[in-house]
């Protein structure tokens, strides 16, 4: 591991957000603002646009989706009463045949969610360890590791007792890598970069004797702290802990900002319904431990981390905010629906009508359930997640569709079967 950069599958990940974070802070060092706080946010800011793409694809098919269920409950109120595994099987394949039409599947909603998983991974690295990111701060703590090398005997061994003493437990790791990485600078970096402002005058104090090394940190630490202080006197490199400071605002923020958002993503796929949304709903039910978990975090790490988590839940409230209206008020769903129609098409056609994976899983699965009858009810019970109250609910939303449309279309097969019901 070079450095603090994230190994094995993350580092291309980390590297590229390394890139933009190193970027970011060496346009503002240009205009004289060297200050690792502005940096975070608009560095947050910068990453929240490049994923804003994958974010409108989701709403996108989620809300193709929620067009396309009266197709759907067609199909499963047509298998309603059979529970044999061989209709359960037809079932899955018509149904997913309704999906492949349109290019989109009852997951596909969803999948942006896993996928931001190794994103944020790889971000908290980028935030956590700075200096292995951006090379201007490096700078600054390579004379000092020089010196320590230098001129400490056995640095080793002093750096790993101030680190267990002073309890800083992002460093633990850091101090149990010495002599492992082949690079003994970058090492004493890894571990510098983790000391707070307290924790640095602690170890000056330690080494009061040593004028070569305190010398030289003495010349090069109010610069650090210099980038590390942000507004109200809130150092990035300190942990706020819960004693009462203004410190404490940042994982307040993040806590709040990021409920907030999951309520609105909760309430929005509540209205449309349908199996994939409700699938998407009990997702996020299941994250709820996400904000607990960035409170935590925002106390205990530096505040650093925190301000990144508060930057990313004010903006993705925002964005979910915005994408949310254009999609409801903005966007001319009947040409999406359409154009994905006839993109599907072309797939399907050069494919040459192959199933995909989850199709084939389906499939599979229904296959293996043969000899088991109670499977098979569980599965047919799943797969019917509607009954013929909820199909009226949502055909009677008062939602309008241009006559001759892809949506009116497909809502017309369930008109026809409520029409149907109501003459019998």
């Amino acid at each position: 591991m070079i450095l603090t950069m994230q190994g094995g599958l993350l580092y291309p990940i980390s590297w590229l957000f390394g890139k933009v974070m190193d970027i970011i802070y060496n346009i503002l060092a240009v205009d004289g603002v060297a200050n690792l706080g502005i940096c975070i946010i608009l560095f947050t800011v910068v990453v929240k646009l490049i994923l804003l793409p994958m974010n409108m694809h989701s709403q996108k098919t989620s809300k193709v989706n929620q067009i396309i269920q009266p197709e759907i409950q067609k199909i499963q109120k047509k298998y309603k009463n059979k529970t044999d595994n061989e209709s359960m099987l037809k079932q899955n394949q018509e149904i997913n045949a309704v999906y492949r039409k349109y290019g989109t599947s009852m997951t596909a909603g969803c999948l942006p969610m896993f996928i931001q998983f190794p994103i944020i991974f790889g971000l908290y690295d980028v935030v956590r360890n700075i200096p292995a990111y951006v090379s201007s701060i490096k700078e600054l703590y390579i004379p000092i590791a020089d010196s320590i090398i230098n001129h400490l005997d056995d640095y080793k061994t002093v750096l790993t007792e101030f680190v267990n003493e002073h309890k800083i437990s992002t460093a633990t790791a850091y101090v149990q890598n010495f002599g492992t990485t082949g690079n003994a600078n970058n090492e004493v970096i890894d571990v510098l970069g983790t000391f707070s402002t307290t924790q640095w005058n602690e170890f000056l104090a330690d080494l009061a004797g040593n004028t070569d090394v305190t010398s030289v940190i003495n010349m090069y630490l109010p610069k650090i702290n210099e980038i590390n202080e942000f507004m109200f006197g809130i150092n990035i490199s300190e942990a706020p802990g819960l004693k009462l400071s203004l410190a404490l605002l940042i994982p307040i923020i993040s806590t709040v900002f990021q409920l907030i958002s999951m309520k609105v993503s909760m309430n929005h796929t509540k209205k449309q319904g349908g199996e994939q949304n409700e699938m998407a709903n009990s997702m996020m039910k299941s994250m709820m431990f996400m904000p607990i978990m960035s409170f935590f975090m925002c106390v205990f790490f530096p505040s650093g981390l925190g301000l990144y988590w508060a930057a990313n839940s004010v903006i993705s409230l925002f964005i979910q905010i915005g994408i949310t209206y254009y999609y409801d008020h903005v966007a001319n769903l009947d040409k999406i629906l359409d154009k994905m129609a006839k993109k599907a098409a072309k797939k399907n056609a050069k494919n040459g009508g192959k199933k995909s994976f989850m199709e084939r899983m389906m499939e599979a699965q229904g296959e293996a359930n043969t000899d088991s009858p109670m499977s098979a009810q569980i599965s047919n019970k799943n797969l019917r997640n509607y009954d013929t109250r909820n199909m009226q609910s949502i055909n009677n939303t008062g939602k309008k569709y241009k006559e001759g449309s892809m949506a009116s279309k497909a809502n017309i097969m369930l008109n026809y079967d409520d029409v149907k019901g109501r003459d019998k």
